[in-house]
Order: C-alpha cells, then sequence, then structure tokens
C-alpha cells in the first residue's frame, strides 16, 4: 500500500478545499493523500478569553496512526493558537505523525484559500519528517509570521529540506544510503 497521509475535516470544512489540499500535498510529497470522514472537536478546546481554539489541543483530538506508514493531517476553519502567540496557521506533533492547519485567516483577501492551505500542510507535514525552519524565504519550510509571508513562499522544498525529507522518507522505509550493507 505504500506511504499514505489521512486528512481528517475537523469540523465543518469546504469538500472542493479538503480534495484539492489532499490532490497537491499527494503531489508535491510523492505520497497518496485520503481524505478521512469529518470528526467533531470538543468545545472544551475552545477559550474564551481568547476566542480562539487551542492548536494543541485539536493536535490531541486527532488518533495517531496505528501503521507507520500513515500521517495524519487535520484541517479546521476556526482560528487557532498556542500559548506564546496570537495565532497560528499549523502545528505538528512530529513524535506521533500527526499535524493540523487552520483555513480560518486564509480566507481574508484574493481567493488564495486552497494556496495558502497546500502550502501550510507541506510545512507541517515536513516537520512531522523531522524538518525544522528554514531560513529560505522561498522554501515551504520558512516560518510564516504572516499572510505575506505565507504568500510569498513556495509550496517545494529548497535543496537543502528536499534532501533531509529525501533521506528521512528512506529512513522511514528502512533503506540505507549504502544498499550493501543492508
Amino acid at each position: 500500500m505504500g506511504e499514505q497521509i489521512k486528512i481528517v475535516p475537523l469540523g465543518e470544512v469546504d469538500g472542493g478545499i479538503m480534495m484539492e489540499v489532499a490532490t497537491q500535498v499527494s503531489m508535491t510529497l510523492g505520497i497518496t493523500a485520503i481524505v478521512d470522514e469529518m470528526q467533531h472537536y470538543h468545545e472544551s478546546a475552545y477559550n474564551h478569553q481568547r476566542g480562539q481554539y487551542s492548536a494543541e489541543s485539536f493536535l490531541k483530538f486527532l488518533d495517531a496512526p496505528k501503521e507507520g506508514s500513515i500521517r495524519v493531517l487535520g484541517i479546521t476553519d476556526v482560528d487557532l493558537y498556542i500559548p506564546d502567540l496570537n495565532y497560528v496557521f499549523g502545528l505538528a506533533d512530529e513524535s506521533r505523525d500527526v499535524s493540523l492547519i487552520s483555513i480560518s485567516r486564509f480566507k481574508k483577501g484574493n481567493g488564495k484559500v486552497v494556496e495558502r492551505a497546500v502550502k501550510t500542510a507541506v510545512h507541517e507535514l515536513g516537520h512531522t519528517y523531522g524538518l525544522v525552519h528554514c531560513h529560505d524565504n522561498k522554501c515551504v519550510m520558512y516560518f510564516s509570521y504572516n499572510l505575506s509571508d505565507t504568500d510569498y513562499k513556495g509550496k517545494e522544498f529548497c535543496i537543502k529540506c528536499q534532501k533531509t525529507l529525501d533521506k528521512s522518507k528512506n529512513l522511514f522505509r528502512g533503506e540505507t544510503m549504502f544498499p550493501a550493507l543492508r
């Protein structure tokens, strides 16, 4: 079956956006992406003082993959935060191969919801492969401080990040750099 990304809508998320993100993430990462059934998030993640939902709580709602060949990406349309930031576009838990994005803030301006969602999804999934933030502001692994950063960067990895991703994917598959040593 090979490696897969299970994309989980968290709450009511536009199905067209879900399918387009699945298609483009699959093409970018070279991995099959499937859209799963919608899951409801628990209202306990809502912070009344902030008027936002805890991204960390959302990550906990997502089931970690049972098989080693599946990564999980949750997509929601509610505004997310983490304690040290006013908002986040996404978050990942590398130890569980689980990631999350919110399209809530992507709806502002120029109909770029899908493009922004794809870039953020690829970025967060990159973290599940052990990639860190990149200093190249055109690389998808560049940290987006705002929508302008997201719009400016590409949806592809820079050469350095692509090499790290390829190495991680090969290790994940049990391949080595030296086939004769297997």
